[in-house]
């Protein structure tokens, strides 16, 4: 929100949300985990079921990518107070997905 003063009157310019760089990188770091669980799922598919190590591996590196997203997250809510609706809506998403996580390691 810009303040604008003339004649003595206060105006107001709104400017659309844009999305900052934290939240920008918090995307992009949970998309690649989705994107690691389902590559995971279908190698193991293709496996049936007998991957091993290989599954594993990507398993484990997309849930060290959520819990890098949900740094970032946590950064731009604490560190820059950008307490917006798509901030919230990533941090649910986030947390979401790492409950889900937690239940099936």
């Amino acid at each position: 929100m810009k303040v604008i003063i003339k004649n003595n009157q206060i105006r107001y310019k709104y400017t659309k949300n844009k999305f900052s760089e934290g939240l920008i990188y918090s995307i992009i770091f949970f998309v690649i985990s989705i994107f690691l669980f389902f590559i995971s799922i279908l190698i193991s598919i293709l496996n049936n079921g007998k991957a091993g190590s290989i599954v594993s591996g990507i398993v484990f590196s997309s849930f060290l990518f959520d819990i890098l997203a949900i740094y970032f997250i946590i950064l731009e809510i604490y560190l820059y107070e950008n307490k917006n609706k798509s901030v919230r809506n990533m941090l649910f998403l986030e947390v979401l997905y790492f409950i889900f996580w937690a239940f099936i390691i």
